[in-house]
This record gives C-alpha cells, sequence and structure tokens, in this order.
C-alpha cells in the first residue's frame, strides 16, 4: 500500500515535469534554431544583428556627459567591415533599416571627426555622403527647461521626448519623488491583474555602482545615486506555459516607470539584466531579493543637471516594417 500511494503522489509530478519540460525544450530549440547562436558571419541576420550592437555603441558614446575625442574607432571599423560583407555578399537589401543606419552613423561620426580634428580615414569614401539624413542619428542636446516642461504635455509629444540619460545631477533621489514616480507607475496592466512585481530602489550612490558593475552596460554612466532593480515573483504563475508573463509583466511595468519618472522631472535609463546564477547571485549578495523573483530589469535614474543635456538619438523603423496588417 506504501508503494502504491508513493507511486499516486509520484505520477503526477513526472507528468507535470514532463509537460514542464516539452515547452522548455520548445523554446530553447527555437531560440537556438532563429537567434544568432551558432550562426556564421555570411549569415545576413548574424550581419545585421552585429551592426545594430556596434551602432549603439557608437551613439551611446555620443550621449556621454565627456565623450573621449576620438572615441569608437575600432567598432567603426567593425562597423565598415559588416556593410562590406553585406555588399559583397549581395545582402545590402536584407534589412534595408539597418544599412541605412550604419551608414549614416558613419556619416554622423564624419561631421564629428571634421569638427574635433579626429583622423577618421578608417571610414571609405565610398560610405561618406553628403546627402545621408544624419538628423536622427547619434545624439541630440535637450535643454533642461524642455524636459522640465514633459508634465505639461500632451501623451503624443510626450512619448516621443522620453530619451535615455546615462548622466545625473549628483545627488540622491527624494523619497517623495521615489515613491510618487512608482506609485504611477503601478498603473501599468499586467496578467490576470496578479500584479507581481517588485521595485528595489537603491539611493546610495556606492551601492548603485556595485549594481551598474555586475550589469557591465553602465560604463561611463556619471552621478548615478539611484537604481531600481524590478523583479517579478514567479510564484504568481501556475505552470511553465506562463513563465514568460513574468517578463511581460515586469517590462510593461519598467515601460510605465520610466514615463512616471520622466513626468516628476526625473532622468533615466532602462538596462537589461541576465538573472542567470553568476549575476543574480552577486546582486542578491548586495541586496536580499528572494529567489522566486525574476530580475527583469534595472533602471538607473538622476534629476537633470542644469544646462543641456545630451541623449542618445535613433531613429525609429518606417511603419511598414513594423506594422503588419492582415
Amino acid at each position: 500500500m506504501a508503494i502504491k500511494r508513493f507511486i499516486a503522489k509520484l505520477f503526477p509530478k513526472l507528468c507535470l515535469y514532463k509537460k514542464n519540460f516539452g515547452h522548455c525544450r520548445y523554446e530553447f530549440e527555437r531560440f537556438m534554431k532563429y537567434s544568432i547562436v551558432g550562426k556564421t558571419k555570411e549569415n545576413p541576420r548574424f550581419i545585421c544583428t552585429q551592426l545594430k550592437l556596434y551602432i549603439h555603441v557608437i551613439e551611446k558614446g555620443f550621449s556621454m556627459k565627456n565623450t573621449k575625442v576620438g572615441f569608437g574607432k575600432e567598432k567603426l571599423k567593425c562597423i565598415v567591415n559588416w556593410l562590406d560583407m553585406l555588399n559583397e555578399s549581395g545582402n545590402r537589401d536584407y534589412d534595408r533599416s539597418v544599412y541605412k543606419e550604419a551608414v549614416s552613423i558613419l556619416n554622423y561620426y564624419h561631421g564629428y571627426a571634421l569638427e574635433n580634428g579626429v583622423d577618421d580615414s578608417f571610414i571609405p569614401e565610398r560610405y561618406l555622403d553628403q546627402s545621408v539624413d544624419v538628423s536622427e542619428i547619434g545624439s541630440r542636446r535637450f535643454s533642461v527647461e524642455e524636459m522640465r516642461n514633459l508634465n505639461n504635455m500632451n501623451f503624443y509629444d510626450f512619448a516621443h521626448a522620453r530619451h535615455s540619460f546615462r548622466y545625473y545631477r549628483d545627488i540622491p533621489l527624494k523619497r517623495a519623488d521615489i515613491e510618487n514616480a512608482v506609485r504611477l507607475a503601478q498603473t501599468a496592466p499586467s496578467a490576470c491583474n496578479r500584479q507581481s512585481v517588485k521595485v528595489y530602489c537603491i539611493n546610495e550612490k556606492e551601492k548603485s555602482a556595485k549594481i551598474l558593475k555586475i550589469q557591465e552596460g553602465a560604463n561611463g554612466f556619471e552621478g548615478v545615486n539611484s537604481v531600481f532593480i524590478v523583479t517579478s515573483d514567479i510564484a504568481d504563475y501556475t505552470y511553465q506555459k506562463e513563465y514568460s508573463a513574468a517578463y511581460v509583466d515586469g517590462a510593461l511595468f519598467i515601460m510605465n516607470l520610466l514615463y512616471s519618472l520622466n513626468y516628476y522631472n526625473i532622468a533615466s535609463c532602462p538596462l537589461m539584466f541576465d538573472d542567470c546564477e553568476l549575476y543574480g547571485k552577486q546582486v542578491r549578495e548586495i541586496i536580499d531579493i528572494p529567489q522566486n523573483e525574476i530580475i527583469v530589469g534595472i533602471v538607473s535614474a538622476g534629476y537633470y543637471e542644469d544646462g543641456d543635456m545630451v541623449a542618445a538619438y535613433s531613429k525609429r523603423k518606417d511603419l511598414s516594417e513594423v506594422l503588419i496588417m492582415d
């Protein structure tokens, strides 16, 4: 009888594990098949993805408070190489938006090089064209007064005025401002209204620097005293099919948090985070986050400095590349 009771208890669990494992395997195999993991350098999707990453590095460099003169040459050489590979393989039109953006960033840097006496001879003449539109790439300067009037805008203008800033006035955020921003961000929707999100706010410069160092994508940020760590509690989801819902709910909250910070005249920048065993453990050694909470992302934040602020700026894809009408 004891054996029968044991089997009766074990069998449903085995069936559940098998079902959930099958779902995990499907997602893993799909990712490996369609992502650029394991793809060769001749693959046009691999090249276009690499171009996006290197373009962002250059744009980010232009958005720093103290951009190093002559920065980014090696990354720009890589952009040239990827463009050459697309042309040589006959895949120039594989992703026209990425191709145009890559050429635009080379021309944007060329203008910067001329103004600052920087050698950019490594950029071939074939990619330099005065007719290329560089108004929607690189970086853009914003007046603080303009940013402080965001809460008086209609939503269309407000959404277009949100940008990621990577340097701030070197002081912590006020508790009232933090509470107001998070309270407003709570208007974000969630699956079945589960409200699984929690926000851990670190409002101390040294500790914030430790978190950003673990994240590895905030090199060059200045004046960061405040960091928001957004988590989603997987205990609020019932089975493997809902696993991604934790990330969806967390991402919706982060977008709302960015808007909320903007509304309260607080600059911010969202940062992805890989809550794997290595990085997750390092963060949890600094701040007490339970293992049942997935770290979905991080947001650095701070008050605007006096004077103008600079942010990375890049053109959005044409609507025809995003919207599919059926």
